[in-house]
């Protein structure tokens, strides 16, 4: 794992974490289609979520993470 460095600690947030999920588009016509458009819905919304926590889970971003914490509770 590589060691944090003094640019990756004054960084932003990386944009992907920052955009929205892509979602199916809302093409219901018959109440009977709608079931079918909740569970694409719902599988876009699970996979966009994994994504994000795998990245946030990840070691290497331990630091940036608390990085917030110590600004959220007042210490620089």
């Amino acid at each position: 794992m590589p060691a944090p460095t003094e640019q990756m600690m004054e960084s932003p947030p990386p944009l992907f974490l920052l955009q929205p999920c892509v979602l199916p588009p809302f093409a219901v016509t018959y109440w009977g289609d709608y079931p079918q458009y909740v569970e694409l819905m719902r599988a876009a919304m699970t996979k966009c979520n994994m994504e994000r926590n795998a990245f946030l889970s990840s070691p290497s971003v331990a630091p940036w993470l608390a990085r917030g914490e110590g600004e959220a509770g007042g210490h620089n």
